[in-house]
Order: C-alpha cells, then sequence, then structure tokens
C-alpha cells in the first residue's frame, strides 16, 4: 500500500473499515494531539456526514481509543516521500448490522 501511494499524486483519501458509524481523522496515536488542519478535518468531516449524521473525530474523540500505526496518521503525517493526504476513515455500519453492512 505504502508503494501504491508513493506512486500517485494522492490529495485525500478514504480508508473505510467497519463498524461504529463514524468519520475518523488524525491523529490515532495520541489523546491529546490535534492535526495542524485540524479545522479542514472538521469541515470536510462534517460536510461529508450531513446525510448520515456519523460522529467525526480522532479515534480517541470518538471511541475513547488511541491507535499507532493507523494509515490516516501515516497518509497524513508522513512528508518525506510524498505530499501530505487528507486521509479519514469512514467506520461504516452499526450494531445492527455488525461487520457487514449493507452496500
Amino acid at each position: 500500500m505504502r508503494d501504491f501511494v508513493n506512486q500517485h499524486n494522492f490529495t485525500s483519501a478514504l480508508n473505510y473499515h467497519s463498524y461504529s458509524d463514524l468519520l475518523l481523522h488524525p491523529w490515532g496515536y495520541s489523546s491529546t494531539s490535534l492535526p495542524p488542519d485540524r479545522n479542514t478535518f472538521v469541515t470536510m468531516g462534517n460536510y461529508m456526514t450531513e446525510e448520515n449524521s456519523y460522529a467525526v473525530g480522532t479515534p480517541y474523540q470518538t471511541l475513547g481509543v488511541t491507535g499507532g500505526g493507523s494509515s490516516d496518521d501515516w497518509m497524513y503525517g508522513e512528508q518525506t516521500s510524498k505530499a501530505k493526504i487528507f486521509a479519514m476513515t469512514p467506520e461504516v455500519g452499526g450494531s445492527s448490522d455488525g461487520f457487514w453492512p449493507p452496500s
């Protein structure tokens, strides 16, 4: 995945996962650090969730957990081999459909 991303000039990315009805953005590795472009992530996230009412925020803000090594953190934070990518993770599906939400 790293090689694929480094070979293209992505400016944004969605890294789908299931489940929780959330839209996550960096930083996932910390409970207190917020990305320099926090306002952009919040604005984009609020727009993207107008119809589905997903909660928007960092993993800690939405789930109360931290997790290092996420694709969102790497795509956004690593800028040596590629440009910054505004990456977010839609957590699709809820408790009624679990890990297999409908299309």
